[in-house]
C-alpha cells in the first residue's frame, strides 16, 4: 500500500515564501473576517529553499490551527498555506481533484469545511479588489484553519495505518491521502520528463506549501524506517526533522535541546536538595 513507482526528491524542489500579514477587515458585510496577505513584489527567499525533511510529522502536525500567532510564523517560515481542494480561475470556483472519482464523490465530506473557508477568501479577494487594494493574494483565517486542519487528520490517518492501527475511517482517509499524492505527483512531475533524466536533472519544481507537505508524507510512508515517539515532547515521528539518520530519539532540534536543558536542571536541583541535606545535618 505504501509502495509507489516513482517519488519526487523534495530537495529539487522549491516552496515560494513571501512576506505575510494578519489583517481584519474593519467595515462592511464582512466586518471582524481575518486573512492572510501577501505582497508578491517581497520575496524573502534566500534561494530556492526546499521543504525540510520531515516537516510533515513534525511541526506541521504540532501546529495549531487555531491559534493565529502560530499560523502566521509557520507561514512567515515555510511559506503561504493556502487550499488543498479548492482553487479560482478568475471568478470561477473549481474542485482541483474533480478527475479523481473517490475525492470528486467524497469532496463533500473530506473538504466541506475547506470549501467553506475558500469562499470568504473569495468574498474578501472581491472586496479588496473593490476598494482598490494593491495586487495581493488573500487567503481567509478559515481557509488557512481548515486547510491544516484537513491536511493534519489526512497524515494522522496515513500513519495509523502504517503502524496497523488503524480503523477503517482511518483506512478510508489513508486511501484518500494517496489519491490525493498520486494526483498531486502527476501534476508537477511529469512522466515525460521522469523518464527523461536529462530533463529531471535540470528541472527545479515550483511547490506551493500544501503540496509539499503532501508529498512529504509519501515519502515517510514509503520509507521502511518505523515511526517512534519523541523522547521529550511524545509526539510521533520517524526521522529528526531535516536529517535522516536511523535511531533518533528526539523529533527536532528543540525538542533535542529541551531535553539536554531539563537534564541539567534536573541535576542542578538533585545537587542543590544533596547541599541543604548536609549543611542541615551538618
Amino acid at each position: 500500500m505504501f509502495v509507489f513507482r516513482y517519488l519526487p526528491d523534495l530537495s529539487e524542489s522549491w516552496t515560494p515564501k513571501y512576506k505575510v500579514e494578519l489583517k481584519t477587515i474593519n467595515s462592511g458585510k464582512l466586518k471582524g473576517e481575518s486573512y492572510f496577505i501577501t505582497n508578491r513584489d517581497y520575496s524573502i527567499n534566500e534561494g530556492l529553499d526546499p521543504i525540510i525533511r520531515g516537516l510533515s510529522t513534525v511541526s506541521f502536525l504540532k501546529l495549531n490551527p487555531m491559534n493565529l500567532e502560530e499560523l502566521l510564523s509557520f507561514q512567515n517560515k515555510y511559506g503561504q498555506i493556502s487550499s488543498l481542494a479548492w482553487k479560482s480561475n478568475g471568478s470561477v470556483k473549481s474542485f482541483r481533484f474533480s478527475s479523481v472519482p473517490s475525492l470528486q464523490k467524497n469532496s463533500k465530506i473530506i473538504f466541506r469545511n475547506e470549501e467553506a473557508g475558500f469562499d470568504t477568501s473569495c468574498a474578501i479577494c472581491k472586496n479588496l479588489i473593490a476598494n482598490n487594494e494593491p495586487d495581493i493574494f488573500p487567503v481567509s483565517v478559515r481557509e488557512a484553519q481548515t486547510s491544516v486542519s484537513n491536511l493534519q487528520s489526512l497524515i494522522k490517518a496515513t500513519m495509523k495505518v502504517k503502524e496497523n492501527r488503524g480503523s477503517l475511517f482511518d483506512e478510508n482517509y489513508a486511501h484518500y491521502f494517496f489519491e490525493i499524492g498520486n494526483f498531486i505527483i502527476q501534476e508537477k512531475f511529469p512522466s515525460c520528463e521522469i523518464a527523461d533524466s536529462k530533463k529531471q536533472a535540470n528541472r527545479i519544481v515550483r511547490l506551493n506549501l500544501i503540496d509539499a507537505l503532501v508529498i512529504d508524507q509519501l515519502i515517510s510512508l514509503n520509507d521502511a524506517e518505523a515511526y517512534k515517539r519523541c523522547k521529550n515532547c511524545g509526539c510521533i515521528f520517524q526521522y529528526k526533522e531535516g536529517q535522516k539518520r536511523r535511531g533518533a530519539e528526539y523529533c527536532s532540534e528543540f525538542c533535542q535541546e529541551e531535553a539536554k536543558w531539563k537534564r541539567q536542571n534536573e541535576r542542578r536541583r538533585t545537587k542543590n536538595k544533596q547541599l541543604r541535606k548536609e549543611r542541615d545535618n551538618g
